[in-house]
């Protein structure tokens, strides 16, 4: 190479310094919005798509279809605001106008944003994966009365 683009490339590694913060940002919002679409999707799939009645269901699924949707939903909740958070930042933070104490707190920040990013997908994760189970559990899971369904047992037994 040239010695104008090996200059170029060393200005720009020393820029991608400076460029951190908002990098770790979109990736947030990028995470944002990806969590508000599927929280959004899956609420639409269990509430209209979802068995209608959960009093269907045997007590053990019954309370267990329902805490494991709590669960999730919560899991999407908190995965959503976490990614905002780490999208903006801390409400109220000062702004520094030393250049150390800018490039402390720019440190700082990159790590906590990268954090609250695993953290958010963490969580859209674990909510995903509560609502599968919960869907799974009411669907696979009926209350047993004692009374054979039309046709079946009744029919063998020639009534």
């Amino acid at each position: 190479m040239t010695p104008g683009p090996d200059r170029r490339w060393a200005e720009l590694a020393r820029e991608q310094e400076f460029l951190q913060l908002a990098e770790v940002r979109r990736q947030a919002e990028g995470w944002r919005n990806g969590l508000a679409g599927t929280t959004a999707l899956l609420t639409v799939l269990v509430f209209v798509k979802g068995r209608d009645n959960l009093a269907d269901l045997s007590p053990g699924g019954r309370v267990t279809a329902m805490v494991l949707l709590g669960a999730g939903f919560l899991c999407l909740l908190c995965g959503t605001l976490t990614a905002v958070r780490a999208c903006y930042g801390r409400p109220g933070e000062s702004v520094y106008l030393g250049g150390q104490a800018l490039r402390r707190w720019t440190e700082r920040e990159v790590a906590r944003a990268g954090r609250l990013v695993i953290t958010a997908t963490v969580l859209s994760v674990a909510g995903v994966l509560c609502v599968a189970a919960a869907v799974g559990v009411a669907w696979s899971t009926t209350q047993d009365t004692g009374v054979p369904p039309e046709g079946g047992a009744a029919r063998i037994a020639g009534r």
